[in-house]
């Protein structure tokens, strides 16, 4: 079958079952008309994960809805900044934009210790920040994390 056709279909499912009570028209409106806009290629790269999995399209489901009610619940200056990043496809490219990648065990030890370095980061002036490998990895010769046996379940840091 087409992927265009199937992300099609696949999106109507989705929207017909999706629970957008308790958020606001705007903010619903808002979500629809991206999720309209990005589907596809979500779809596509999602499907090609996680295809032959036999709860695939319920985790889609429950993605869709995380997405949303996370937009929902950002506040308005995130908001903000969300459109005007949209409107600046290349904002991370931008001279004023400081990046850094980091092993999560080696520079905050777990999730919950590396999100309280957060503060340390921005007064480093770091705007943005790429946590290597998360995926459990194949047992045996490393390759550093990039390879991936276990897309559902992220490196049991502790």
């Amino acid at each position: 079958m087409n992927d265009s056709l199937e992300s099609k279909r696949t999106l109507t499912r989705i929207l017909a079952n999706l629970n957008l009570k308790g958020i606001k028209a705007a903010d619903k409106a808002i979500f629809e008309d991206r999720l309209h806009t990005h589907f596809e290629k979500l779809f596509t790269r999602y499907h090609e994960v996680y295809e032959g999995q036999y709860d695939c399209y319920y985790h889609l489901q429950y993605l869709v809805t995380k997405l949303a009610s996370s937009h929902a619940s950002r506040s308005r200056a995130l908001k903000n900044q969300d459109t005007k990043k949209l409107n600046d496809p290349n904002w991370y490219s931008r001279n004023n934009m400081l990046g850094m990648a980091c092993y999560v065990n080696l520079f905050g030890g777990d999730f919950t210790r590396l999100e309280k370095r957060i503060p340390y980061l921005k007064s480093k002036g770091i705007n943005y920040l790429h946590l290597m490998p998360l995926y459990k990895s194949p047992e045996g010769d490393s390759d550093g994390g990039y390879a991936v046996s276990d897309y559902r379940q992220t490196i049991p840091y502790s």
